[in-house]
This record gives structure tokens, C-alpha cells and sequence, in this order.
């Protein structure tokens, strides 16, 4: 991971670190929530990557839409409490990107209930840098604009302001990524 992660860096290239706190026995976030083993099961097996990569000053890390007892709460995926953003942001250090993983996959909004626009603002509140939303509205229309503060409790900007002042900076122009591929 070390050598690929080096390599895209000497190519411009942001390497992200991906699905934290790890999707090792996740079912698919892409069709409904999953639950994964307590806090303490991740901390000893699935932490450990993550850690080595941290270490390493990883740029970027994706956070998964995963519900982790003892980590998140209740019915919300990791990309939503402030706690979990948190841990990862004490993890990971002030000047690595966050990122949301898609939240048009149905765990991080079809099964809350929400829109992925909604997803996107309550995953930027909890303190992502960037709320990534792959696929559009089926009616077509586009997302909504909202603005944020960032006061105390709101985004981290840290790792946009860091992405700003190198080659990644169109990723953060608004907080939110839009995927350009067709589905």
C-alpha cells in the first residue's frame, strides 16, 4: 500500500485511503446498512492499515458507511456522528482530507430515510471535508447548495484548506465531490 500510495503522490495523483474503520465484514453498503463487529473488534484487527498509513501521512482517507456499536449510534453510519468523524480525525491527524464514501448508496441515505443531499449536509456537520455524491436525483435535477458554517461543532476544514493549496484542490472547491461518470 506504502509503494502504490508513494507512486501516485510522484504522479499528482491523491491517494486515498479507503473504507475506514474497515469493510472487512461489512455486507453491501450500496443496497442496505450494514452492521460490523463492536468498536474494540476494528481497534485490534482493522485499525491496523489505517494506522500504518496514518503514519505515513496519508493525504486522504474515505470513511465508510458502516454502523459500528460502541463507535456510532443507533441507526446512523459512521459518516454521521461527530464522534465517529471524531476518532478519525484524532487517527488520522488535522491535515488529512475526509472524505464521505458515495452517499447516494443506500446506507448512507435510503435507509435513514434521507436524500443523499441530506446525507451530504449531515456528514459535512459531523466534520467530512468533502461529502461525495456519485449519482444524481433520479428526477435529474441537481443537488441543492447549502452553506456551512464553520464554527466550533461544524466542518473541519483542515484537510480541504490543505487539498486547496496543492494539485487536489478542484475536490474541495464546495465541499461536495460530484462524480462525473455515467451509470
Amino acid at each position: 500500500m506504502n509503494a502504490w500510495s508513494d507512486g501516485l503522490a510522484a504522479a499528482g495523483v491523491l491517494g486515498v485511503v479507503k473504507h475506514w474503520p474497515g469493510h472487512g465484514q461489512a455486507s453491501d453498503t450500496h443496497a442496505s446498512d450494514t452492521i460490523v463487529p463492536p468498536w474494540s473488534v476494528p481497534q485490534r484487527r482493522d485499525l491496523i492499515p489505517f494506522k500504518a498509513a496514518f503514519a505515513r501521512h496519508a493525504d486522504a482517507v474515505i470513511i465508510g458507511h458502516l454502523r459500528v456499536p460502541g463507535l456510532t449510534e443507533g441507526s446512523l453510519p459512521a459518516i454521521e456522528p461527530p464522534t465517529a468523524l471524531r476518532t478519525l480525525r484524532a487517527q488520522a491527524g488535522a491535515s488529512v482530507l475526509i472524505m464521505t464514501d458515495d452517499l447516494s448508496m443506500a446506507a448512507a441515505s435510503k435507509t435513514l430515510g434521507i436524500t443523499s443531499a441530506q446525507a451530504a449536509v449531515r456528514s459535512l456537520v459531523a466534520g467530512a471535508d468533502v461529502a461525495m455524491v456519485c449519482w444524481a436525483p433520479a428526477d435529474g435535477s441537481p443537488l441543492p447548495s447549502h452553506k456551512l458554517s464553520t464554527t466550533a461543532g461544524s466542518p473541519h476544514p483542515g484537510g480541504c484548506l490543505g487539498a486547496k493549496s496543492s494539485p487536489y484542490q478542484d475536490a474541495c472547491s464546495n465541499g461536495t465531490l460530484t462524480c462525473t461518470a455515467p451509470r
